[in-house]
């Protein structure tokens, strides 16, 4: 089998001409990735991305540097004190091989409470048992009541 890749004959100018028009239409706020997925899945053309990246440079410099200027905003928001508010993740890069991990963080102090590995993402229990075990240290740290349904119900 003989399988490749169809690529598009198209031409710098004929590119920069496509994308001017699907900017026009209903492509205003698509960036590089929108847009290459665009022409690819609805046009029938197999394009790299750097050559749409190439062409939006000529087509819509002021739609790039708009897009790049706020690429990294982060949203603000705040806890009023210590352990009112946790934030919890999970990072699967490592899925494929068997670990999935797991992370919690106080908000306010931004204090590690646990970052652990466990045996599967797909159950909920295990994230349900890091926090609960959170939990019990930092009430152990407090000097309070180990008691989690104190804690939970609330």
């Amino acid at each position: 089998m003989n399988l490749k890749r169809k690529t598009a004959p198209l031409v710098s100018g004929d590119l920069d001409d496509l994308i001017r028009s699907k900017k026009q239409n209903f492509a205003k706020l698509m960036g590089i990735r929108r847009l290459t997925y665009h022409l690819r899945r609805d046009c029938r053309l197999w394009i790299s991305r750097q050559a749409v990246n190439d062409s939006l440079k000529v087509v819509d410099v002021e739609g790039l540097e708009l897009r790049h200027r706020h690429k990294l905003t982060r949203r603000i928001f705040g806890s009023p004190g210590r352990n009112h508010v946790w934030s919890l993740d999970g990072h699967d890069k490592l899925s494929r091989w068997g670990f999935h991990i797991h992370g919690g963080i106080d908000v306010y102090s931004r204090y590690l409470i646990w970052l652990r590995v466990g045996a599967s993402n797909n159950d909920p229990r295990y994230i349900l048992a890091f926090y609960l075990d959170g939990i019990e240290e930092a009430a152990r740290e407090s000097g309070s009541d180990t008691s989690m349904s104190k804690y939970v119900l609330h």
